[in-house]
């Protein structure tokens, strides 16, 4: 829980932030620091102004009590100490003294507890148990054991070395998603999501269910520069939602529409969640290979909430909002068009496989350029100033999430736990892949119910990636399907924080919108088991293969989507749905005779729904 700052206090905590976010920038663009200084830096900035930002707990008041100034000042104690004696530490390699040890001990109670604070108990209590285990594992049964470890290796590991606190997470926090971030707290500050969503309604609020087209149209638009669930709903969803209300949708519907659109934001590229960062680092494989591979599922899952939202409209026969109450596209370009340009420069310096980092600079670079064209849209210095505020502190969230989970894979790479993992998904699979596949969704199911994408990814990465790849899995398609259930979790009840927010917009059920968006995104849970399998769905492979699954996988969603929903012309009987969900599934699968006999079925419902629908409306009219 943040606190509300005012007065003094504010004053200095944002000019901390400001210095925060102007030293990443020299870094990432000018400085020549090895990577671990970078990161001890980056977390003296996030440590404190997390204990100066946020509260212990809720009912404590705004005020920054004695307590976590001192708290603010002592977390930066172990980063500056690694920082000022780097050298002697490189020189000592793995040899820790006890200065080292103390340090150590303080850094890890530091994480754990700002972790704590920025994403509540669940990610610390985890990095706690793995702790105990690097002490108590010796004395475990069966594959769970190992030799034990001392406070010194565990040091060594933790702290001295880039396998622990300092390790990749805590690196992409530094660089990819701190440089994002920046990207987007001067998007905010521009008038760039209102022309998204301006643009979107200009599009489908003409049509039936505009609104509910609104969301997603204004969702998939904005999930490609936030990369955020929560963000999206609180943004796109206090316009949509109501509107959906307005035009006839039930409050659940409208904020399950919401939620399973915001939730594809994660998933869409180019620049997908924090943990896609994340993935381009652990697996060696650059970004833009990553975003290539991301686009047929998000076009899919998007198609199939599109569909959901427009079969929904014209079974409860509700229209769009008239054309002269909506925004005219030509004028909505004409005012702001010239923001969205930064996104096509974004977009195409990741296919040229530009630099990450430079290419998120020099995107936002452009933005604060472009903005100057017109006088509406111009960031004067006091926006600039103001965005680069904003980036220190939307970093901490995220910053913080990497530095504990580095704590966890520290602790894996110590203990092979990983290895461990391996073993019991292959006696537990009897060599399935399915089933090993399905244990380690439920295990990111249940992670992320607790637990950001972020988190719930590298953890997945570190415990179950090493299981599937040495099941045969390409490591790409291991890696996404772990990301897509990470991602998953903010429409998966009992905790569903996107779903939950839309609720609260929508004034429905919680749960019952939670259980709804996840009807609207079944295709989620299903296209990660086909990409697995069928590497074209990830645009790898000759270029007719690729062509015949796209194809195939957009005719099988529209075929799931109407098993699910139920209606096309005529509200479909249970036994054609089922045939429906059948025949699109046979068609994501990657065989032949499949997908004929998917499109047979397919056509042969199709083929029904229209024949019931011509005879009731001859009936209709002869009587």
């Amino acid at each position: 829980m943040k606190r509300n700052l005012s007065g003094l206090s504010k004053k200095i905590v944002y000019a901390w932030c400001l210095i925060f976010a102007l030293v990443q920038i020299y870094i990432l663009i000018f400085g020549l620091l090895t990577s671990t200084v970078h990161i001890n830096i980056f977390l003296t900035f996030v440590c404190s102004l997390i204990f100066l930002l946020y509260k212990p707990v809720k009912s404590a008041g705004d005020k920054i009590p004695f307590y976590d100034v001192i708290f603010a000042v002592v977390s930066t104690v172990p980063f500056l100490y690694y920082v000022i004696n780097y050298d002697d530490i490189l020189t000592r390699g793995i040899m820790c003294n006890t200065t080292d040890i103390v340090m150590m001990c303080i850094a890890l109670v530091v994480v754990i507890e700002v972790t704590r604070r920025a994403i509540g108990n669940a990610l610390p209590i985890i990095a706690i148990l793995f702790l105990a285990y690097a002490f108590v594992g010796k004395y475990l049964p069966g594959i769970w054991k190992h030799r034990g470890y001392s406070v010194s290796r565990l040091t060594t590991i933790l702290y001295m070395t880039d396998n622990g606190l300092f390790g990749s997470t805590s690196k992409v926090a530094a660089t990819t998603v701190f440089i994002f971030v920046l990207f987007g707290a001067f998007l905010n500050k521009t008038k760039a999501g209102d022309t998204m969503t301006r643009s979107a309604f200009s599009i489908a609020g003409p049509y039936a269910g505009g609104p509910a087209k609104v969301a997603v149209i204004a969702s998939a638009l904005m999930g490609m520069v936030s990369g955020s669930a929560a963000s999206n709903v609180v943004t796109t969803g206090q316009l949509t939602i109501p509107l959906m209300k307005k035009n006839g949708y039930e409050p659940h519907f409208a904020g399950a529409v919401e939620a399973a659109a915001s939730s594809g934001g994660t998933l869409c590229p180019p620049i997908l969640g924090a943990a896609a960062f994340i993935m381009s680092e652990l697996i060696a494989t650059p970004y833009s290979a990553i975003v290539r591979a991301s686009v047929l599922p998000a076009f899919l899952y998007f198609f199939s909430v599109f569909l959901s939202v427009h079969f929904e409209a014209k079974r409860k026969k509700l229209d769009g909002t008239p054309r002269e109450e909506l925004p005219v596209l030509k004028e909505v370009l004409k005012e702001g068009g010239h923001l969205l340009l930064p996104l096509v420069i974004l977009i195409v310096l990741i296919c040229m496989s530009y630099p990450i980092i430079r290419t998120a600079f020099i995107t936002t670079i452009a933005l604060i350029v472009l903005s100057w064209l017109k006088r509406d849209t111009r960031m004067m210095p006091k926006d600039i100033l103001e965005g680069l505020i904003n980036a220190g502190r939307n970093t901490l969230d995220a910053a913080s999430a990497c530095a504990c989970a580095g704590i966890i894979i520290g602790v894996i790479n110590l203990t092979g736990l990983g290895l461990r993992f391996s073993q019991l998904a292959m006696e537990l699979g009897r060599n399935s892949s399915f089933l090993a596949l399905f244990f380690t969704m439920i295990m990111l199911i249940v992670l992320g119910m607790g637990l950001p994408a972020v988190a719930a990814y590298v953890i997945g990465a570190a415990v179950a990636g090493p299981a599937l790849i040495n099941m045969g899995i390409p490591t790409l398609a291991a890696h996404l399907f772990i990301f897509y259930f990470s991602c998953i979790s903010s429409i998966t009840p009992p905790v569903a924080l996107a779903a939950y927010l839309a609720a609260g917009i929508a004034d429905a059920k919680p749960l019952k919108t939670g259980f709804t968006a996840c009807y609207l995104g079944i295709p989620v849970f299903i296209v990660p088991y086909l990409f697995v399998n069928n590497q074209a769905l990830l645009l790898e492979g000759a270029l007719l293969v690729v062509l015949q699954v796209v194809v195939t996988s957009i005719i099988g969603t529209f075929a799931l989507t109407l098993g699910t929903i139920g209606f096309f012309k005529i509200k479909i009987p249970i036994p054609m749905r089922i045939a429906a969900f059948v025949g699109g599934l046979l068609m994501l699968f990657p065989s032949g005779w499949t997908d004929l006999l998917g499109i047979l079925v397919v056509a042969l419902v199709v083929g029904g729904c229209l024949l019931i629908d011509r005879i009731r409306t001859q009936k209709a009219l002869s009587a």
